[in-house]
């Protein structure tokens, strides 16, 4: 934290016209705090219908994973101890969740994990947590494997 004092003089009579402070504080932060949203293509944005839904969402892309060498990244696992994590800080039931979440796999700004239960991606189409470079890889497995999902239903 730094202090910012800034004082303005009157130069022929020598008197403080004005003088003030700033705090200034420095917040470190992590690469992996950072959530991207692609532009050219909003309408996993516009598929958000409340602000319920943004909320959880907002949650999800928080907790949604980084990309590593065994998972491709974008992968939030709503287990019983998130959902009451979820469901006590955002005061929110849990069923509005499941139902919000359902909503938001409807409308593929998540793709379910039919595999794996309770695992969603964020859309990588939307959505990314990660290296711009590590993109591509991502939206190949996550698409792909939403591709699969639809033919085999």
């Amino acid at each position: 934290m730094d202090i910012k004092e800034t004082t303005v003089i009157d130069k022929t009579t020598g008197e403080v016209l004005d003088s003030t402070a700033e705090i200034i504080k420095y917040k470190k932060v992590t690469e992996d705090s950072f959530i991207s949203v692609y532009l050219n293509d909003m309408s996993g944005l516009m598929n958000i219908k409340n602000q319920t839904e943004l909320r959880i969402l907002a949650w999800m892309w928080k907790l949604s994973t980084y990309p590593d060498n065994e998972f491709p990244g974008n992968c939030v696992i709503l287990g019983d101890l998130l959902m009451d994590k979820i469901e006590k800080d955002l005061n929110i039931k849990r069923q509005t969740i499941r139902n919000t979440v359902a909503h938001l796999v409807k409308t593929k700004v998540l793709i379910k994990d039919n595999q794996h239960r309770s695992t969603y991606y964020l859309n990588p189409e939307y959505f990314f947590k990660g290296k711009v470079q590590d993109l591509p890889k991502v939206r190949k497995v996550i698409l792909q494997y939403d591709i699969d999902n639809q033919t085999n239903k």
